[in-house]
């Protein structure tokens, strides 16, 4: 019998049913459980058909009745949550079979002040844009001068207090990107902290195609720009050696 791991696991979900059953049967290969919050931001496909078909201890599936975007479908999820420990992942990923007990392991050893910690995205293919994508730690924590600014929701973990306190995140923010560094830079104009575990790995299925890769930048400009003026206190210029990667 797996271990139960004291920990909610919150997956916001808009169509995408095949790689949403990936990671469910990665879910399901895992070393470990926990409560797996689903919440579906009005796809278009029968997730629930798909969720019904799982046997998992302890799951909630949630269907927003409009689409609110991944900041208030993972609001949604956070409220749902039954323990202290709040994890997210995409459903365009899959999970590593001992990513839920690293990543368990990583915040309960952490301090007070450790709001969250991230770890390590690494590609499902071999394309041109997903080499890229990995190439240059997009998925990563942000690293600059000696501390991490900010983690992203495909592969993190936080206290949920923390993110209480904050009023987790902000759902301006409809569309994917920017949403998970405003809640982190507004978790640092607090006074918490971020770590980083390399070993608490997920598998990122990165869309194909040039236009996919324009849109998907775009977003993440524009979401990150709208955040940080509203979120990110020093917001003069940056010299940013390494934007996305870890330089030690």
């Amino acid at each position: 019998m797996k271990k139960f791991l004291p920990l909610s696991l919150v997956i916001p979900c808009f169509n995408r049913l095949d790689q949403t059953k990936n990671l469910l049967d990665s879910l399901k290969n895992s070393r470990s459980d926990c409560q797996i919050i689903i919440v579906d931001d009005c796809s278009q496909t029968d997730v629930k058909r798909l969720i019904d078909s799982y046997d998992f201890p302890d799951l909630i599936y949630h269907r927003n009745e409009s689409n609110k975007g991944p900041a208030a479908s993972r609001n949604i999820g956070i409220k749902l949550s039954r323990y202290d420990y709040v994890a997210f992942t995409d459903n365009d990923c899959l999970v590593t079979a001992d990513w839920l007990e690293k990543m368990h392991e990583s915040i309960g050893s952490c301090g007070q002040d450790i709001a969250g910690v991230g770890g390590k995205v690494i590609a499902k293919n071999n394309d041109l844009i997903s080499l890229y994508y990995i190439y240059h730690k997009i998925l990563d924590p942000w690293f600059y001068q000696g501390r991490f600014l900010y983690l992203v929701t495909a592969n993190a973990i936080f206290n949920k207090p923390a993110l209480l306190k904050v009023n987790c995140f902000d759902e301006a923010v409809r569309i994917a990107g920017g949403e998970d560094p405003g809640m982190c830079f507004k978790l640092i104009n607090e006074g918490y902290r971020f770590a980083y575990n390399p070993e608490a790995v997920i598998i990122h299925d990165f869309p194909k195609g040039v236009i996919n890769f324009i849109k998907t930048f775009y977003r993440y400009g524009f979401g990150c720009s709208f955040q940080s003026k509203k979120y990110f206190k020093k917001i003069k210029y940056l010299k940013n050696d390494n934007f996305a990667g870890i330089s030690q």
